[in-house]
């Protein structure tokens, strides 16, 4: 702005040369890309921690399964009778 002139008050179809552009006129773009890419890699992280989570719950579930599995097995020793679908021995 050499001469203090404001850019809304020039007439219509002025044309500026050399006009200094500030920060967020040159770039606006970068700084929406950026945002965005940080977002989704925010998105991403938050769902391979959720996922990360469920699964270690499920592999607890199923140890913790196997571990009552195991000990009831354990139990009873050998005094295991064995049916078949039909009911008979």
């Amino acid at each position: 702005m050499r001469w203090d002139i404001r850019l809304d008050r020039l007439p219509a179809g002025s044309v500026v040369s050399n006009h200094d552009y500030g920060f967020w006129e040159k770039y606006r773009w970068w700084i929406f890309g950026g945002a965005f890419v940080i977002i989704v890699q925010a998105l991403l992280i938050f769902n391979f921690i959720r996922i990360h989570l469920a699964r270690s719950r499920a592999e607890r579930a199923l140890a913790k399964g196997e571990r009552l599995k195991t000990s009831v097995l354990e139990s009873i020793g050998k005094r295991v009778v064995v049916l078949e679908c039909g009911g008979q021995t």
